[in-house]
């Protein structure tokens, strides 16, 4: 089998993901040819400021580390096939016109550059609608570039590899985003690896076998395989169990605790006890956008902001019924307009509570009758203590049929109005929560130590992949790294100043 991987380096665990396979295989006897970004590349997500000091310094651990662990002959770097062609139809291109929207959209040989270039920006700037003008065009144009060179460079090492498989990180940012749209057209097999952290610390992987870690499908697959691998049936419903358990009272469930400062049993003073009630959890929109149009097209509105004005414009004047809505925790600060319009929000029916709010989220879904959700976890958790749940746009859960799905807004309109709205607990809930929560559904790295450490310095937390070390020590890399990053940042400025918005 021929296997082509391409790595990117920084402090991820992608690089380690990206040694993994190329060891696995290796040790298979495949031929594998590792292609690693190069400086003609200029910028990613985690150079995002295309800081040329900060890409050398990259480039000479990514080097160091490869012959490390790699034969020599099996090593390539893009900057090789980087020619007068490739060059010539880079410095050619010229950004379409029109506003984010239609950027976006922009697609180059079949390869979404568009969707590759706004998933990075979003998770760099969390500004979902930036105006097409000045800095921001020219910051857009920069990672089109990259991706269209990409693409020819990929397209030409396929041509004359001729790879019965592809492996890359996530398929999601514009640094992988034409090695998933090329290998899709040419047919070709492909991993998109995605890296867990066990309850050790060490590193699990978690890869997608010819799809991206968002698709709904693998994900059922996933939940039903890990399930059925689990042959103790109380172990595995313990586990399953645990995780909506540790949700609910502020304990570690593989994510970030968003209750811990929130009040438990505590409801807004405005609630209306003799009404019923309607919550609404909105999420991260930034998290979920720009993946690609098979995610888009499972929301059943634009965005969130307009989901809600419609929902509340139907059922501003019914007084048998309170809606609350509770913003996200994570958008505490975010100053874009998909957050801070939800505050122009006036309803005669409706509570908006902030993400800084000490009202629990948990109170809410107790004394909720329906729970409306836009994909994010509270939705699965609701469902889970018997509630019904409404959901309006993409989820992890979508397959295991635990919430309604409505296709438009008639349908949206018959759950609302259905006074007696059944749940859709089924024991599949389970399936979800030991996923998660369990060591065992995932396989261990067996060649990279893919783990990470955790660092307090200076009153800040910093993790670092295991395998990152400066003379032997991952601790000199972290004070190493950031010191030079640092000083690039400062003195050597890249050809952006800071990701503009």
């Amino acid at each position: 089998m021929r296997v082509l991987i391409y790595a990117t380096s920084m402090k991820g665990c992608q690089e380690g993901s990206a040694l993994e396979e190329a060891l696995y295989h290796l040790d298979k006897g495949d031929e594998v040819f590792y292609l690693h970004c190069g400086s003609c590349m200029k910028g990613c997500f985690d150079n995002p400021t295309f800081n040329s000091a900060i890409c050398k310094e990259c480039q000479f651990f990514l080097h160091n580390r490869t012959l490390h662990y790699l034969p020599k002959e099996c090593i390539h770097s893009v900057n090789e096939y980087y020619n007068e062609d490739v060059k010539k139809e880079v410095e050619s291109f010229e950004m379409p016109e029109g506003d984010a929207e239609t950027v976006r959209s922009f697609t180059y040989k079949g390869v979404d550059v568009g969707y590759g270039a706004f998933s990075s920006y979003i998770s760099l700037t969390r500004n979902l609608n930036p105006k097409m003008e000045g800095d921001v065009k020219r910051y857009f144009k920069s990672m089109f570039k990259q991706e269209i060179a990409l693409t020819l460079i990929g397209e030409r090492i396929i041509n004359e590899f001729k790879p019965d498989l592809i492996v890359f990180h996530n398929g999601r940012f514009a640094q992988y985003k034409p090695f998933l749209n090329l290998a899709r057209s040419k047919h070709i097999n492909f991993i998109a690896t995605e890296t867990n952290l066990g309850s050790d610390g060490e590193g699990l992987k978690n890869n997608f076998y010819n799809t991206i870690p968002h698709d709904t499908d693998a994900y059922l697959t996933a939940f039903e395989e890990a399930w059925a691998n689990c042959k103790d049936e109380a172990k595995r419903e313990k586990i399953g169990k645990s995780f909506f358990e540790n949700r609910r009272f502020g304990r570690y469930a593989g994510d970030k605790i968003y209750v811990k400062d929130q009040k438990y049993g505590k409801l807004p003073e405005q609630w209306d006890y003799d009404k019923e009630h309607i919550v609404i959890f909105n999420s991260s929109e930034d998290e979920y956008a720009a993946i690609d149009k098979t995610v888009d097209d499972l929301a059943l509105f634009k965005n969130q902001l307009e989901g809600i004005k419609t929902i509340m414009n139907r059922y501003c004047n019914d007084i048998t019924k309170q809606f609350v809505l509770r913003i996200h925790p994570n958008l505490k600060g975010i100053p874009y307009d998909y957050h801070t319009d939800l505050y122009k929000l006036s309803y005669p029916n409706l509570v908006v509570v902030t993400p800084e709010s000490d009202i629990s989220s948990y109170a809410l879904v107790d004394a909720a009758d329906k729970v409306i959700v836009f994909g994010s976890t509270i939705g699965i958790e609701s469902a889970y203590w018997h509630k019904p749940v409404i959901c309006l746009a993409h989820s992890f859960y979508l397959k295991l049929d635990v919430a309604y799905n409505p296709k438009n807004v008639e349908e949206l309109w018959s759950y609302i109005d259905t006074k007696d709205l059944k749940d859709k607990y089924n024991d599949d809930i389970l399936k979800f929560g030991y996923l998660f929560m369990s060591d065992d559904s995932f396989e261990r790295f067996k060649y990279i130590n893919n783990g990470v450490y955790h660092y307090k310095l200076l009153g800040n937390d910093y993790e670092y992949p295991r395998y990152c070390k400066l003379f032997g020590s991952t601790f000199l890399y972290m004070i190493f790294s950031g010191v030079y990053k640092n000083f690039c940042r400062k003195v050597l400025k890249g050809d952006f100043n800071k990701v503009p918005v």
